[in-house]
Protein backbone atom coordinates (compact mmCIF):
# COMPACT_ATOMS: atom_id res chain seq x y z
CA UNK A 1 0.00 0.00 0.00
CA UNK A 2 1.14 3.32 -0.64
CA UNK A 3 2.52 5.53 2.33
CA UNK A 4 1.48 8.83 0.17
CA UNK A 5 -2.10 8.69 -0.19
CA UNK A 6 -3.77 11.96 0.23
CA UNK A 7 -6.78 12.31 2.81
CA UNK A 8 -9.39 11.57 0.10
CA UNK A 9 -7.68 8.86 -1.30
CA UNK A 10 -7.44 7.41 1.83
CA UNK A 11 -11.11 7.85 3.01
CA UNK A 12 -12.26 6.51 0.06
CA UNK A 13 -10.66 3.14 0.42
CA UNK A 14 -12.03 3.27 3.74
CA UNK A 15 -15.26 3.61 2.18
CA UNK A 16 -14.88 1.19 -0.39
CA UNK A 17 -14.08 -1.94 2.25
CA UNK A 18 -17.44 -1.36 4.73
CA UNK A 19 -19.80 -4.46 5.38
CA UNK A 20 -16.90 -6.35 5.00
CA UNK A 21 -17.02 -6.95 1.38
CA UNK A 22 -14.26 -4.74 -0.40
CA UNK A 23 -14.88 -3.07 -3.30
CA UNK A 24 -12.98 -2.23 -5.94
CA UNK A 25 -12.06 2.26 -5.17
CA UNK A 26 -11.05 3.63 -8.78
CA UNK A 27 -7.94 5.75 -9.06
CA UNK A 28 -8.60 9.20 -9.00
CA UNK A 29 -6.93 11.27 -12.31
CA UNK A 30 -4.89 14.12 -11.06
CA UNK A 31 -6.47 17.26 -12.34
CA UNK A 32 -9.66 16.16 -14.16
CA UNK A 33 -13.08 16.18 -12.28
CA UNK A 34 -14.93 13.24 -12.51
CA UNK A 35 -18.03 13.92 -14.74
CA UNK A 36 -22.15 14.24 -13.39
CA UNK A 37 -23.28 10.88 -14.40
CA UNK A 38 -19.22 8.98 -14.26
CA UNK A 39 -18.69 5.46 -13.28
CA UNK A 40 -17.37 6.64 -10.12
CA UNK A 41 -20.41 8.43 -8.92
CA UNK A 42 -22.54 5.07 -9.62
CA UNK A 43 -20.37 3.37 -8.05
CA UNK A 44 -20.61 5.40 -5.09
CA UNK A 45 -24.53 6.03 -5.27
CA UNK A 46 -24.63 1.94 -5.48
CA UNK A 47 -22.44 1.95 -2.12
CA UNK A 48 -24.49 4.10 -0.30
CA UNK A 49 -27.86 3.05 -0.98
CA UNK A 50 -30.13 3.34 2.38
CA UNK A 51 -32.30 0.31 1.60
CA UNK A 52 -31.58 -2.83 3.85
CA UNK A 53 -33.50 -6.25 4.51
CA UNK A 54 -34.07 -8.66 7.36
CA UNK A 55 -34.21 -12.64 6.41
CA UNK A 56 -34.76 -15.54 7.17
CA UNK A 57 -33.16 -18.73 5.00
CA UNK A 58 -34.15 -22.52 5.44
CA UNK A 59 -32.21 -25.13 4.83
CA UNK A 60 -33.04 -27.87 2.34
CA UNK A 61 -30.75 -30.38 3.99
CA UNK A 62 -32.11 -29.82 7.66
CA UNK A 63 -35.08 -27.52 7.45
CA UNK A 64 -33.36 -25.12 10.18
CA UNK A 65 -33.39 -21.42 9.79
CA UNK A 66 -31.02 -18.80 9.50
CA UNK A 67 -31.45 -15.60 10.16
CA UNK A 68 -29.58 -12.34 8.97
CA UNK A 69 -29.30 -8.92 7.34
CA UNK A 70 -27.81 -7.02 4.53
CA UNK A 71 -27.64 -4.69 1.86
CA UNK A 72 -27.52 -6.64 -1.20
CA UNK A 73 -30.09 -9.82 -0.95
CA UNK A 74 -29.29 -11.52 -4.20
CA UNK A 75 -25.11 -11.48 -3.22
CA UNK A 76 -25.66 -12.41 -0.26
CA UNK A 77 -28.03 -15.71 -0.57
CA UNK A 78 -25.09 -16.58 -3.38
CA UNK A 79 -22.64 -16.21 -0.82
CA UNK A 80 -24.79 -18.43 1.44
CA UNK A 81 -25.42 -21.00 -1.05
CA UNK A 82 -21.41 -20.52 -2.43
CA UNK A 83 -19.81 -21.76 0.94
CA UNK A 84 -18.42 -18.71 1.53
CA UNK A 85 -20.46 -18.26 5.22
CA UNK A 86 -18.83 -20.21 8.08
CA UNK A 87 -22.14 -20.77 9.91
CA UNK A 88 -24.16 -22.00 6.93
CA UNK A 89 -21.68 -23.76 5.02
CA UNK A 90 -22.84 -27.05 6.10
CA UNK A 91 -26.22 -26.76 5.88
CA UNK A 92 -26.34 -26.38 1.82
CA UNK A 93 -28.87 -25.64 -0.43
CA UNK A 94 -30.44 -22.88 1.20
CA UNK A 95 -33.48 -20.69 0.10
CA UNK A 96 -35.03 -17.69 1.08
CA UNK A 97 -38.08 -18.33 3.56
CA UNK A 98 -38.44 -14.75 4.43
CA UNK A 99 -37.84 -10.90 4.07
CA UNK A 100 -38.54 -7.94 5.20
CA UNK A 101 -37.20 -4.48 3.29
CA UNK A 102 -36.18 -1.86 5.71
CA UNK A 103 -35.13 1.64 5.07
CA UNK A 104 -31.34 1.46 6.98
CA UNK A 105 -29.34 -1.25 8.11
CA UNK A 106 -29.88 -0.48 11.32
CA UNK A 107 -33.46 -1.14 10.72
CA UNK A 108 -32.71 -4.33 9.45
CA UNK A 109 -30.12 -5.23 12.21
CA UNK A 110 -32.89 -4.78 14.49
CA UNK A 111 -35.27 -6.71 13.05
CA UNK A 112 -33.14 -9.21 12.93
CA UNK A 113 -32.28 -9.04 16.53
CA UNK A 114 -35.77 -9.55 16.93
CA UNK A 115 -36.42 -12.60 15.29
CA UNK A 116 -34.13 -14.07 17.39
CA UNK A 117 -35.56 -13.01 20.29
CA UNK A 118 -38.15 -15.49 22.46
CA UNK A 119 -40.66 -12.65 21.29
CA UNK A 120 -39.82 -12.75 17.44
CA UNK A 121 -39.53 -16.29 17.60
CA UNK A 122 -43.10 -16.73 18.93
CA UNK A 123 -44.52 -14.16 16.37
CA UNK A 124 -42.66 -15.62 13.87
CA UNK A 125 -44.73 -19.24 14.76
CA UNK A 126 -47.81 -17.35 14.84
CA UNK A 127 -47.84 -15.67 11.87
CA UNK A 128 -46.89 -19.01 10.45
CA UNK A 129 -43.66 -17.59 8.60
CA UNK A 130 -41.67 -20.38 10.76
CA UNK A 131 -42.84 -23.77 11.92
CA UNK A 132 -42.20 -24.75 15.10
CA UNK A 133 -39.74 -28.11 16.52
CA UNK A 134 -42.87 -29.47 17.66
CA UNK A 135 -45.22 -28.75 14.16
CA UNK A 136 -45.83 -31.98 11.86
CA UNK A 137 -45.18 -29.93 9.15
CA UNK A 138 -41.72 -28.31 9.74
CA UNK A 139 -39.97 -30.08 6.69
Amino acid sequence: MRLDLTIGELAERLLSQRDGFATPVLPRSKGVPSEKGSLREKLASARTSDMAFAYILRSLKDGKYYYGNTSNLDHRLSAHNAGKVRSTKGRRPLVLHYHEEHESIQGARRRESYFKSIAGYGWLRKEGIIAGPDDSDSQ
